[in-house]
């Protein structure tokens, strides 16, 4: 009678899941699941979450082309929620979704909530323990916006863009010589006309054989040059001072197209 009961007794333990060494074969199939029988659906939402990421973020590019950057801002913020709490496998994905988010922040002016989500981006980067080719390049970028930031603090521009375009009847009534109104950004070949009037401004700045070097340059929307940088790194830095400088400097003079955005980088082939 006694081993009786204390057969129900490991039996009615058995059915708690207490592990004490239960022989049921039903028992150990649910408690050993291979993890590989778990991933696939875990992976599956992983991508589908990711995939409904980029769409969103690609929405919001296009929303920020245009100035929109209230409805851009938005959208980010929903991608950044799918991709929250952070996990080693949206690592990347969040770092590119704070960068996102941080780009517009810096035109909207504000520039101290920028600065934090460019930290976090770097930070999450950083612990990666491998980084693609992708991650490199945005950990480059946000190396370079992070000096856009102190560059416009440096000229006093605190930038202040709303979060929608203003309308063309906004505000009083323009001159009748006004011309068009502004565009949010500015032409590339239209800019790239006017800057190649500026050759002349650093040949001072280098010496030794004259060769065409990329510069990056960061103009605000009133025409100014804030920062002039050398992607490529084949000046010293002496020499990219100078040429930054001496760009600052000509684009006071100078009859840069003027546009709504508070600021656009380009990229300009130099000849020193």
């Amino acid at each position: 009678m006694n081993h009786t009961i204390s057969q129900l007794i490991i039996f009615a333990l058995c059915l708690l899941s207490i592990p004490l060494g239960c022989s049921s074969d039903r028992t150990q199939t649910t408690v050993d699941t291979p993890p590989a029988a778990r991933s696939g659906p875990v992976a599956a939402r992983d991508e589908k979450a990711l995939s409904e990421v980029a769409q969103l973020t690609d929405r919001a590019f296009k929303l920020k082309k245009s100035g929109r950057n209230g409805p851009a801002l938005e959208l980010l913020e929903r991608a950044h929620q799918m991709l929250t709490p952070a996990k080693p496998s949206h690592f990347s994905a969040l770092a590119s979704n704070l960068d996102d988010q941080a780009s517009i922040n810096v035109r909207l002016g504000q520039f101290q909530l920028a600065r934090s989500q460019y930290q976090r981006a770097q930070k999450l980067l950083g612990g990666m323990t491998t980084l693609s080719v992708d991650d490199r390049q945005l950990l480059a970028g946000i190396a370079f916006r992070l000096d856009v930031i102190t560059a416009l603090e440096k000229a006093g521009i605190t930038c202040r863009e709303p979060l929608e375009p203003l309308p063309a009847d906004a505000g009083p009534p323009a001159p009748a010589d006004a011309g068009p109104p502004l565009p949010y950004f500015p032409k590339v070949v239209a800019m790239h006309q006017a800057l190649d009037k500026l050759h002349d401004t650093v040949d001072h700045c280098v010496d030794g054989p004259r060769r065409p070097r990329m510069v990056r340059l960061v103009i605000t929307g009133d025409g100014r040059i804030v920062l002039a940088r050398d992607p490529g790194g084949h000046r010293t830095p002496a020499e990219s001072s100078c040429i930054e400088a001496a760009l600052i400097k000509a684009a006071v003079s100078a009859d840069l197209p003027r546009f709504k955005a508070c600021f656009r980088p380009f990229y300009f082939p130099f000849r020193p």
